[in-house]
């Protein structure tokens, strides 16, 4: 019984440091969207990317594989619009079509890659 509490108690531990915030790998992206039409975007597991946006447009989201990313506003109090915020569900790539909400809107379309995150060498 004492083993057990001692092994769950280790992997408590091993969870929160994998969890820490201060890693790089859990640090918010931002890149602009108008930097993005028919590009790759690469991010982790662990990670969000919000796309910034130039004017106060909202998008709506076409996700070919919609278990790979999700796509939710993100709202930018500091400026008082929403932008987009790429949100990644499993590892994978999918193709993601944004079209604005003016009439005839912009569509930006490009690839995600959704990586795993890399494996703890301190486990083991």
């Amino acid at each position: 019984m004492r083993r057990t509490g001692a092994i769950l108690a280790v992997v408590a531990i091993l969870a929160v440091a994998g969890c820490s915030a201060d890693s790089a790998e859990n640090r918010p992206l931002a890149t602009p969207l108008s930097a993005i039409q028919s590009g790759t975007i690469r991010i982790s597991l662990h990670q969000v990317m919000v796309l910034t946006l130039a004017d106060h447009q909202r998008y709506t989201a076409q996700i070919a594989d919609p278990t790979i990313v999700a796509v939710v506003a993100h709202r930018d109090a500091a400026h008082g619009k929403f932008e987009p915020e790429l949100v990644p569900l499993k590892p994978g790539s999918t193709q993601v079509a944004l079209t604005g909400s003016t009439p005839g809107g912009e569509v930006i379309g490009f690839h995600v890659i959704v990586t795993a995150p890399p494996i703890s060498a301190a486990i083991g």
